[in-house]
């Protein structure tokens, strides 16, 4: 039974996620921004990696970056149900890997796990 009354952390945790998709964006757009450099720009040793690291790495940072943009949309686009709780803890989890996020994340996941946010999205407390 999901609780008709809005905990005050699931506004804060949706803003956490504006901010996590505006900065996966960004990384999104600089990834998008490095294929653009010429190879004869990138600098290299001939002890160094090969160039064709440059582009996978890039590709890699690319491909994580919009994953996480789709994912971190999701608790904007559904309604209050169990599994976005769960993907909600996973999310905030996500945060404490970012060192700009890692206080607002440990605040988040304090005010998360309590049992009117739980009634909220429908788990039992």
């Amino acid at each position: 039974m999901v609780s008709s009354s809005r905990p005050p952390v699931v506004k804060w945790f949706k803003a956490y996620c504006g901010f996590m998709i505006f900065l996966y964006a960004v990384i999104a757009l600089a990834s998008v921004a490095a294929f653009f450099i010429p190879q004869e720009e990138i600098p290299t040793t001939p002890d160094g990696p090969p160039i064709w690291l440059f582009s996978f790495l890039v590709t890699v940072m690319l491909t994580v970056s919009l994953g996480l943009v789709v994912i971190f949309a999701l608790p904007w686009i559904s309604a209050p149900k169990p599994w976005i709780w769960t993907l909600g803890t996973v999310l905030i989890c996500i945060g404490f890997l970012n060192g700009l996020t890692i206080v607002a994340s440990l605040f988040l996941l304090i005010y998360w796990l309590k049992p009117e946010t739980r009634l909220y999205f429908g788990k039992s407390a």
